[in-house]
């Protein structure tokens, strides 16, 4: 069933300690997002041109030009300073959108792969990125799948995707959600759409009654960082991420790894 970007924005914040965290985020009381984010909904009335000053109580008042100065030199000057007091002209706010988010389909890999190639070069990672589209086939479709994924369109052009699998806690008892990607781009940003993308993942969660809601962020996206902690979201720094790639596993599981102090 297609789940479309809300369009009501509000600043109402919950009022019971018994919501968790998870339920309010899958809930229509959203808390209102940074609007200079890369993910929040563009506020015009939050942002100032550069240079462009809230108006002065008193008139400007300046030195009266000589007569012997030119008249063209005195229109040049004015209008030098028209421009440095206007600043650079804004350019025109988007209108806004209707997305359409809903499950990837095996047809739907291809694209997908594109999308996550994007994020990768936007995070500087692509010499990282070895997904293929029959890696990502076997691991969304295959006996074994074991992740899931988001499409968000408007109308028939991809506008961004959310990748997420399930994971566990032995402090919570039960299952977590894991947001591995979240991605817009850039000509759909500053919509809500990311927003939507989250809310949507969170609602799978809350469905599954999952613990824990989880995804990492480079640390310098700020941006990002502060629409996620908008949103509630708790930055872990004292825990660090360690992680071998697929021969670091192979060599830690083979008989040539082991130790006696292991």
């Amino acid at each position: 069933m297609p789940v479309h970007c809300p369009k009501r924005e509000t600043n109402v914040q919950p009022t019971s300690s018994h919501v968790t965290d998870l339920e309010w985020l899958v809930s229509d009381r959203f808390v209102q997002v940074d609007s200079n984010s890369h993910y929040g909904r563009f506020d015009p009335r939050r942002v100032r041109a550069p240079g462009l000053h809230a108006p002065q109580s008193r008139p400007l008042v300046g030195r009266v030009p000589s007569p012997d100065v030119p008249i063209w030199s005195i229109m040049r000057i004015a209008g030098r300073l028209i421009a440095s007091l206007a600043g650079p002209r804004p350019r025109p706010l988007p209108s806004g959108m209707d997305f359409a988010i809903n499950p990837v389909t095996p047809a739907e890999v291809p694209p997908l792969l594109q999308l996550v190639r994007e994020l990768a070069q936007f995070e500087r990672l692509e010499n990282e990125l070895e997904a293929t589209v029959e890696s990502l086939q076997a691991s969304l479709f295959g006996t074994r799948a074991v992740a899931g994924a988001l499409l968000a369109r408007s109308g028939a052009e991809l506008a961004g995707y959310a990748l997420y699998f399930f994971s566990f806690s032995s402090f919570v008892g039960r299952a977590g959600l894991w947001l591995e990607d979240i991605y817009v781009r850039p000509s759909f940003r500053h919509q809500g759409l990311g927003r939507a993308l989250l809310q949507a993942v969170a609602r799978i969660g809350a469905e599954r009654n999952c613990g824990r809601f989880e995804w990492t962020a480079l640390n310098w996206n700020q941006d990002a960082l502060e629409f996620y902690r908008n949103l509630g979201a708790q930055v872990m720094d004292q825990w660090v991420l360690l992680r071998l790639n697929s021969d670091g596993l192979r060599r830690l599981a083979s008989a040539e790894a082991a130790s006696p102090s292991g």
